[in-house]
């Protein structure tokens, strides 16, 4: 088997537990990954947790076998991937973090005025130094993304909390939602009673939207700030974590903001996306869907 076999066999797993009924790929698999030994290729799927459950894993045996791979599998709790060339191992919606400040969302995958593929997410979980990191804390996680540029929070009121990091290689990450949920590149300003929804690293939720063009103040670690045009849901709508989560139109497949914070406004909690039009703009990137 080559090194293009067997990336192909990865991919084609990669796709198979997106849709898995049994199994959600955020919540239990950190990446899927071809190792090498005596120059027999491998796939390795990376689990988030070493004590997950047989009931889960006998889920992803099932959905795994049923493709008939020529290429044999198995789990990983420890150690590194030998190779990842081409592999994606991470999707919207997927777990990320950056030098150890929380975790976050990876919400897409855009193309910056370069053409460098990139991932975007909140700012504020690309604070802190080093290569922004796929799956969990600790010995199992992997360089997605480095060259981080972010949106300045030093003029208020800011337009978006949003922030990109280019990939490390453009085969770790693949731009496609879960359920393929953004049907369309193009964003969508949000409108009152938009139906929507998010495919978060913690959560995967709908909702409705609220209220538009709210102006917030919001507390970021140990600092508060006043974030611009800032559309509202429901206040279960996403959960910590899910920071950088795309949130969708659910008629028209369109992309419409920013999953961020959680804001109080006359004694109601609501769950605050910020502009993802203005993201897009100041950071000079275009979306990426497939």
């Amino acid at each position: 088997m080559t090194i293009s076999e067997a990336i192909a066999e990865q991919a084609k797993v990669a796709g198979a537990l997106m849709f898995a009924p049994l199994v959600s790929w955020m919540d239990f698999i950190a990446g899927i990954g071809i190792t090498i030994e005596n120059d027999d290729y491998a796939l390795k799927i990376l689990l988030t947790m070493p004590d997950i459950t047989g009931i889960v894993r006998d889920a992803v045996r099932m959905s795994v076998s049923a493709l008939d791979l020529v290429i044999p599998f198995d789990f990983l709790v420890t150690g590194e991937f030998v190779a990842l060339a081409g592999g994606p191992i991470a999707f919207p919606g997927a777990k990320i973090s950056r030098g150890g400040n929380g975790s976050g969302t990876l919400g897409a995958i855009v193309r910056d005025q370069n053409g460098n593929l990139c991932l975007l997410t909140c700012a504020h979980v690309l604070f802190g130094d080093g290569d922004v990191q796929a799956g969990i804390d600790g010995p199992t996680t992997i360089a997605l993304g480095n060259t981080v540029k972010r949106i300045d929070f030093d003029d208020e009121p800011i337009p978006s909390d949003a922030g990109i990091a280019q990939l490390v290689s453009a085969g770790l990450a693949s731009p496609s939602f879960p359920s393929n949920a953004v049907t369309s590149p193009e964003v969508l300003e949000p409108v009152k009673g938009m139906q929507i929804r998010h495919f978060g690293a913690v959560s995967q939720r709908s909702g409705t939207v609220l209220l538009l063009k709210a102006t917030l103040r919001v507390t970021i670690g140990d600092e508060r700030f006043t974030f611009a045009s800032c559309a509202l849901t429901f206040d279960n709508f996403a959960e910590h974590g899910d920071s950088g989560s795309i949130g969708i139109d659910t008629e028209t497949g369109q992309p419409v903001g920013i999953v961020f914070a959680k804001a109080t406004i006359d004694e109601s909690s609501y769950v605050a996306l910020c502009s993802l039009s203005a993201a897009l703009i100041m950071l000079t990137c275009s979306l990426v869907i497939q």
